[in-house]
C-alpha cells in the first residue's frame, strides 16, 4: 500500500514538473505553437508510466546504499527513454539529436532532481516527526 502512494505522489510531481518543463520547451521552441486538449492526456499518460518506474526501487529485502544508487541510475535512464520516446510518439519532438534535445534532455535532468530532493525532504521531515513522537512517547511510558 505505501507503494501505491508513492507511486501516486510521484504522478502528481511529474503531472507538475512535466507541466512546468512543457511550457518551458514550448517557450523556447515554438512559441507560435498552438496546444491541442489531447496534450493533457499525453501528459498525464507519460506522468502515469513513469510513476509505474517507481517499481525499480521495490523490493522486499533491504537494498544497500550502492544498490539503491544503481536503481536510481536505471530509474533516471527509464524517464528519459519514456520522455524522449513518448515525446516522439506523440509528434512532440524529432529524436535526432539537435541543440532542443539537449535542452528538453536538461529540463529531464532538473524535473528529476526537482522531484528526487522534493521526496527526500518529505521523507526526512516525516522521519524526524516520527524520531519526535517516538522520543515523546518513551518519556511519558517512564
Amino acid at each position: 500500500m505505501l507503494h501505491l502512494r508513492s507511486m501516486i505522489q510521484v504522478f502528481v510531481y511529474v503531472i507538475a514538473a512535466n507541466t512546468v518543463g512543457s511550457a518551458i520547451y514550448t517557450g523556447l521552441f515554438s512559441r507560435d505553437a498552438t496546444l491541442s486538449f489531447a496534450l493533457l492526456w499525453q501528459i498525464i499518460a507519460l506522468a502515469a508510466v513513469c510513476a509505474l518506474g517507481n517499481l525499480f526501487f521495490y523490493s522486499k529485502i533491504e537494498l544497500s546504499k550502492q544498490r539503491i544508487m544503481i536503481r536510481y541510475i536505471f530509474h533516471y535512464l527509464y524517464i528519459n527513454v519514456v520522455i524522449l520516446v513518448g515525446g516522439h510518439f506523440f509528434d512532440w519532438i524529432d529524436l535526432s539529436f539537435s541543440f532542443d534535445i539537449f535542452i528538453l534532455m536538461l529540463i529531464i535532468l532538473f524535473n528529476y532532481g526537482f522531484i528526487i530532493l522534493f521526496m527526500f525532504h518529505r521523507d526526512f521531515k516525516l522521519a524526524e516527526d516520527m524520531n519526535r513522537r517516538l522520543r515523546k512517547f518513551r518519556k511519558e511510558e517512564r
